[in-house]
Order: C-alpha cells, then sequence, then structure tokens
C-alpha cells in the first residue's frame, strides 16, 4: 500500500469514528426525549448491613441516581463489566448516586463483592419485583432469568422517584472498554468472553514463594535452599540467620525433632508488589490449635534474599511441670 493510500484510508477510519461518536450523541438525545416514568421506592437489601433499605437512600446527596442491574455471581460478564465499574466509581459518584443490585442473596453478594475488590455500594434484589419492573428479566441463559442493563433515576421536586433513561449492556457496548481494546488487536474480539480468572504465568516472586512453601511442607530442603540466595537475611522471634546454609540447617534440625511432622504452612492472604512480598497464614499445630504469622519475603535475582516472620512466641513455649 503506498504512503498516499495510506493515508486516504486513515481518513476514512477517522471519519468512521467521527460518525460513531456522533451516531452516540444522536442516541442519548432520543434516550432524553422519552418520557420519564414513576416508579416506587422500592425496598432493597443493602449487601454490607443486611437491612432493607430504600431505593431514595441510594441516591445519597444526589439528585440522580445510576442503578446498574448485574445479573449476579454465576455471570463472568457482569463480573467483568463490574469491575471496570469499580475503576469509575469515585469519579461517577461526584455527579451522581451509584448503586449496583443483583439477584443474589445479600450474604452472598458481599462475599463476592469482597472478593473482587469492588467498592461500590451493592443490593440484593432477591424476592422483590425491581428488576422485572425496571425490564430487564427474559429466558433463562444459564444466570437466572434477568438482564443486564442500567437504569438512570431522578429525584423531582415533588419528591417523587422517576426513571429518565434506561440502556441494555451487552458486548461492544460503550459501558466497558474490553471489547473496544480488543477490537484494535489484529485477532479482535470474535470468539472471546469474560472469564472470572484466568490462567497465566506466575510472576517471579510467586514462583519462588510457590516452591518454598512446597519444599518445606514436603520436607525437601534441596527445593527450599535453590529458591533462596546464598547471603539469606533471614530475622524472626526464635532465631536469626544470615546465609541459605545456615538457615536450612536449621530447618533440617528441627525436622529431627519432628516439627515438620507436627506443622505445616498453608498459604493465606498474600500482598506482592514488585519483588517484595507479605503473606498472612496460621501454622496448623499438632494440638489443633492455629499460630497466626506474617511472613515478608524479598526477591533479588531470582532468589529469596530476606525473610522477616512474626508471630508470638509464647505460643510454642513449653507448658510449665505441674
Amino acid at each position: 500500500m503506498t504512503e498516499s493510500e495510506k493515508k486516504n484510508l486513515q481518513a476514512k477510519i477517522d471519519g468512521a469514528e467521527s460518525e460513531a461518536r456522533a451516531q452516540m450523541v444522536k442516541v442519548n438525545d432520543l434516550r432524553k426525549q422519552m418520557p420519564a416514568e414513576e416508579v416506587e421506592d422500592y425496598a432493597l437489601v443493602c449487601s454490607e448491613t443486611g437491612k432493607t433499605e430504600s431505593l431514595s437512600k441510594a441516591f445519597g446527596d444526589k439528585d440522580e441516581l445510576i442503578v446498574i442491574h448485574n445479573m449476579g455471581a454465576k455471570c463472568p460478564g457482569c463480573t467483568a463489566w463490574a469491575d471496570g465499574f469499580n475503576g469509575i466509581y469515585q469519579h461517577v459518584r461526584d455527579r451522581a448516586g451509584f448503586l449496583v443490585t443483583s439477584p443474589d442473596d445479600a450474604k452472598d453478594q458481599l462475599k463476592f463483592k469482597r472478593s473482587r475488590g469492588w467498592t461500590f455500594p451493592m443490593a440484593s434484589t432477591k424476592g422483590n419485583a425491581f428488576t422485572k419492573e425496571m425490564g430487564f428479566t427474559g429466558e433463562d441463559v444459564g444466570y437466572g432469568p434477568y438482564r443486564p442493563g442500567i437504569s438512570v433515576f431522578k429525584k423531582t421536586k415533588a419528591g417523587k422517584i422517576v426513571r429518565s433513561a434506561r440502556a441494555s449492556i451487552c458486548p461492544n457496548d460503550e459501558y466497558s472498554p474490553i471489547y473496544s481494546l480488543l477490537n484494535l488487536t489484529e485477532k479482535g474480539s470474535e470468539g472471546w468472553f469474560p472469564k472470572f480468572h484466568y490462567e497465566s504465568s506466575p510472576s517471579p516472586i510467586d514462583a519462588a514463594l510457590g516452591q518454598y512453601y512446597e519444599g518445606w511442607n514436603q520436607g525437601n530442603f534441596d527445593q527450599m535452599e535453590k529458591v533462596l540466595a546464598a547471603n539469606l537475611h533471614f530475622r524472626g522471634p526464635m532465631e536469626q540467620h544470615d546465609s541459605s546454609k545456615s538457615f536450612i540447617a536449621s530447618c533440617q534440625e528441627m525436622a529431627k525433632q519432628g516439627a515438620f511432622d507436627k506443622f505445616k504452612l498453608t498459604q493465606g492472604r498474600k500482598f506482592v508488589q514488585g519483588d517484595e512480598a507479605v503473606l498472612l497464614y496460621e501454622l496448623k499445630t499438632e494440638s489443633g490449635e492455629p499460630i497466626p504469622m506474617a511472613e515478608y519475603f524479598r526477591l533479588n535475582e531470582g532468589k529469596i534474599s530476606e525473610i522477616n516472620l512474626y508471630f508470638d512466641s509464647k505460643r510454642f513455649s513449653a507448658p510449665s511441670a505441674n
């Protein structure tokens, strides 16, 4: 393709993009021509408190409210859109109230919300007619008889609540940038659908920690030592080491005393930033009473170079004689 042909093609692309944006402006103008419909002040169950609260409360100090009709924790698509809404929530709430609803039970909703790290407010519509009466139900496609969408509500001067706009949520819509970005790639978005989680190669520190803990639980000291820097800096409540050999020797001595049979490490919550990680977990003991622990790791040139261990050393004290 000649330079002249490329310029002409780029001009066509620019023109088509401008037309698409202008078309969306027309769509929004048409939406505003729809007469507002009065709605009742529906009772919804707040996921955070488990208490029934009115739709009007979700407005906060704003006179408009954006409600996302989410199909619930079973739907990976709705979850992907909600992940995106979470990123812009602070910006949207500057102009209007914002609430995500789903038919899930409030307790299940809160659990899922926390697992995704969402910060926006959520409410359960389980057992009420809100979603159906807003027009977001239909044939069950595996996630219940619901449809994802958006409703915008407004408070009138007379204190009533009206719905001023509505929109559907679907792939390639303007409410999530995922498809727009994928469509710029050579493969495009055809045949792709969101997932709850994606398989990916572990980060260097994740891989090292995986080997380290696997070695500990199996008593495989060679495996542990392979991921430790020779000049390992270890600090804990009961001992200190400045080399991997010294640290491994201590672990081997513990194994001779049966510690590895009595204690098993299970990774709990993990916080990773670059080549640093903090793990919060419980050490399962023979007595059945777990001991809370926190451990800091630093990776240097692919090896664990620093470990700081924190726990209550009194829990390891020998019992006094009666």
